[in-house]
């Protein structure tokens, strides 16, 4: 799940997820999600904190594998 605050930032960015998410949509076991809506991506951020949103960040990349472990990528941080 790809959490954007600030849509505008990340134009292409959205557009190559939402590409990649068409191209996998017959894998059954992999989903995607896309989340740009600012008060959302606060409340998950203060429901999940430093697990999904390293760094403090607001633009995260969450990965969750089968068994339960999360990854999480600040988009900030890794743009710059």
């Amino acid at each position: 799940m790809a959490v954007i605050f600030d849509v505008e930032e990340y134009d292409t960015e959205l557009r190559n997820m939402k590409e990649a998410a068409r191209a996998s949509a017959i894998r059954e076991s992999l989903r995607f999600g896309l989340v740009t809506d600012k008060k959302l991506a606060k409340k998950l951020k203060h429901i999940h904190g430093p697990n999904w949103f390293p760094s403090g960040a607001f633009s995260t990349l969450i990965v969750k594998r089968y068994d339960g472990q999360v990854y999480a990528l600040d988009l900030i941080e890794q743009s710059a």
